[in-house]
């Protein structure tokens, strides 16, 4: 798992999200789903959890699932982006948005990656 801390070591992200670097046990032109669980703030059911590429594209999100307590844990799956494919690297980056929050972030604490 990576903290937010760590997390906010890498750039390049889209505005409004935070860059996450991976390393992932890989096998080289193997085709994978990464399993991607995201804890974050609180998020109210207007709140959404994106996760990108660097270079903007959407590969999977969750919008209105609710969250009162400390956390939201979100789990999503897809398949890993072509520009990863041989990489045991993988860059990634996630916008946690919350319309109903007065900074309109609940933010990022944790993401463990999986291979299914």
């Amino acid at each position: 798992m990576l903290s937010a801390a760590q997390a906010g070591m890498a750039g390049g992200c889209p505005p409004g999200s935070q860059p996450v670097e991976l390393t992932l046990p890989r096998v080289p032109g193997a085709a994978e789903i990464i399993g991607l669980d995201v804890m974050t703030g609180p998020v109210s059911s207007a709140g959404s959890v994106t996760i990108l590429t660097r270079d903007g594209t959407v590969l999977a999100s969750a919008s209105g699932h609710g969250g009162s307590g400390a956390q939201a844990r979100l789990s999503f799956q897809f398949a890993l982006p072509a520009t990863a494919a041989d990489n045991a690297r993988l860059s990634l980056c996630i916008a946690v948005l919350d319309p109903r929050r007065p900074d309109g972030s609940p933010g990022l604490l944790e993401v463990a990656a999986f291979l299914d």
